[in-house]
């Protein structure tokens, strides 16, 4: 009998990966919440939680069948997706261990406790009632973002009084679309009180720090961790802004261990189990330090195309396996690929308005002749600050993923695509 599987925020892309993954016949993927409602995009319209929840209990009450699992690979989805699995006796991390790695303030003083000299000094910090940047006790260059907030979204590169001003104005306008979601889950569950005195309506602020980027992938299943693949990502030139994900990392060996342990001490502090994660670290060759940037509870969508084309898997199948009462082997294959990547097509613009993007037919035609995902993210028309899920220094137009014998040819490969797609964006700057 198949095992029923319920997505929360299913869409066309995850649905392929997942009919991919090892004995998919075994499992029956049954869509739980609209990818749209569940992915808090901030220019876009939301489901209040509450409903969101009603919705799913209700789908899931009425279901007929088995409840087998329910998984989600979309970064706000995955505290109301543990909130689920613990409401329905199923196997996953605990809601409260997942906060401890979803909440930046929570997570940098669990990290702090293993791990202080790998982590940039950092405090808390009410928008509302903000102390003055000269009292914050951190250097002038600094970060400030939500401790709830998703893909870059209202995070500030702070260089001077003015930035940390103009960046609270705008924390404080939008930052209740991420944290009412939020301050609704913790109202309704059983949580120490740390974690509901810290609520989602702060910011953190923390020392920039430098180094290259570089993401682990792994899962941790009864207590056992595993990682099973490196990622690194290059920058735009002269930006702080990734232009992807990258796989297998050319890092060596001895830092890869380091970073294993040093994921290994973070998810036993916060007591993480039964899931898949990734772990964000930046490295500074020339001093030879391991700095942490993020923790995160899931599988990493940007990292499911390029795992199927180097390893021959997708990381879903980590996902599926553990979230269905099973110890997931390694796959002992071979992807058709030696290198992959999802890249992002960005521009650097204040604003600008989408002039022409290829019609459907095209991308499809393109992404055949190369052998490539191609997922357009902007409209003819559309202007660029309008986009949802932005970062705050650039505007993504498309992704790429793709796969190639060598770096070189990827990038050239990658280039070639951008080129053919032929998107075209007027640019303006932004109205005050």
């Amino acid at each position: 009998m198949k095992k029923n599987v319920f997505v929360v925020g299913q869409d066309e892309i995850n649905i392929q990966d997942l009919k991919n993954i090892e004995d998919a016949e075994k499992y029956e993927f049954i869509p739980l919440l609209d990818a749209a409602d569940v992915r808090l995009q901030l220019k876009g319209e939301r489901m209040s939680y509450e409903k969101l929840i009603a919705r799913a209990r209700e789908k899931l009450d009425n279901h007929k069948g088995s409840i087998d699992a329910i998984i989600s690979f979309i970064d706000p989805a995955m505290l109301l997706t543990y909130y689920l699995c613990e409401q329905y006796g199923l196997k996953s991390p605990s809601l409260k261990s997942a906060i401890y790695s979803e909440q930046k303030y929570l997570s940098r003083k669990a990290q702090k406790n293993v791990l202080p000299d790998h982590i940039p000094s950092f405090r808390e910090v009410d928008p509302f009632s903000p102390p003055k940047m000269s009292d914050l006790g951190l250097k002038t260059r600094l970060w400030l973002k939500p401790v709830i907030s998703y893909g870059g979204q209202l995070a500030f590169k702070i260089e001077n009084r003015q930035d940390y001003d103009e960046s609270l104005e705008l924390i404080k306008k939008d930052i209740d679309f991420f944290s009412e979601p939020y301050d609704y889950l913790l109202s309704i569950s059983d949580l120490p009180e740390e974690i509901k005195k810290a609520g989602g309506k702060y910011c953190i602020a923390e020392n920039t720090i430098s180094g290259a980027f570089y993401t682990i992938e792994g899962y941790v299943c009864d207590g056992k961790m595993e990682v099973y693949a490196f990622f690194e990502s290059p920058l735009y030139r002269g930006t702080s802004c990734f232009m992807g994900y990258v796989t297998p990392s050319s890092l060596a060996d001895p830092v890869k261990n380091r970073m294993i342990r040093m994921a290994e001490k973070i998810m036993t502090e916060i007591a993480y189990d039964n899931a898949p994660f990734n772990i964000e670290f930046l490295y500074d060759e020339k001093s030879d330090h391991i700095w942490v940037l993020e923790v995160n509870s899931r599988i990493s969508e940007s990292h499911s195309y390029p795992c199927s084309r180097v390893y021959g898997y997708s990381n879903h199948h980590y996902l599926v396996k553990i979230a269905t009462g099973a110890t997931p082997e390694p796959l002992d294959r071979q992807g058709p690929s030696n290198i992959a990547a999802k890249l992002y097509y960005r521009v650097f613009f204040e604003d600008g308005i989408v002039r022409h993007i290829p019609p459907p037919d095209t991308v499809e035609r393109i992404a055949e002749e190369f052998d490539v995902r191609i997922k357009i993210q902007v409209k003819e028309g559309q202007k660029l600050s309008e986009l949802q899920g932005q970062d705050s220094y650039s505007y993504s137009l498309a992704d790429v993923y793709l796969g190639a014998d060598n770096e070189k040819h990827l990038y050239e490969r990658f280039d070639r695509i951008v080129e053919r797609l032929s998107i075209v964006v007027e640019e303006k700057e932004e109205e005050s």
